[in-house]
């Protein structure tokens, strides 16, 4: 791991701000724990998120749905029997890639990087 991420993983663990769960028996990848600093920071971001994005503007409203529903809603949504693409990462020079990204104007298939 890279020296500057683990300087900020080892301040915001000995700050309180957020701890990898399940540390003490090796962690959980991508999973992490607040602590009273980081349960306030993230209520702070979520809450100037949610003004920002719903209250400001008078043609957007909030909206808060499961994300378990009927096999239908999925269907209908077109999150089923869409494309799927698959995520290509190199170690080596750090570009991650989708594979085969079709593009909603045309039928051919453009290929994306991200830094």
């Amino acid at each position: 791991m890279d020296k500057t991420i683990e300087k900020i993983v080892s301040l915001c663990k000995r700050r309180g701000f957020i701890f990898q769960s399940s540390d003490i028996y090796g962690g959980f990848s991508a999973v992490y724990d607040y602590g009273p600093l980081g349960i306030e920071l993230k209520n702070n971001i979520s809450q100037l998120w949610w003004k920002e994005m719903t209250q400001v503007h008078e043609n957007i409203v909030g909206l808060d749905s499961g994300i378990l529903m009927h096999p239908k809603i999925w269907e209908a949504s077109g999150h089923v029997g869409a494309n799927l693409f698959w995520l290509i990462s190199s170690t080596a020079c750090s570009i991650v890639t989708l594979s085969g990204v079709k593009s909603p104007f045309s039928d051919t298939f453009t290929f994306p990087s991200v830094m």
